[in-house]
């Protein structure tokens, strides 16, 4: 996934408790620890070519 060209868009799929684990890493256990991730979350990084940057959590089955 790192060595992508430029702008392009990559989706990974995996389980809620996956992705929280991902998130909590990038973010530390602080930080991470205070989002709800479940199942069906989308969880918006950017990738700077050195380090992953969160952007954005969206939970579509929430309103």
């Amino acid at each position: 996934m790192m060595d992508t060209t430029d702008g392009e868009t990559i989706l990974a799929v995996s389980h809620g408790s996956t992705i929280g684990l991902f998130v909590r890493n990038i973010l530390g256990d602080d930080k991470g620890s205070k989002f709800e991730i479940g199942n069906c979350n989308i969880v918006k990084f950017e990738y700077d070519g050195e380090e992953f940057i969160f952007k954005d959590l969206i939970n579509p089955i929430k309103k």
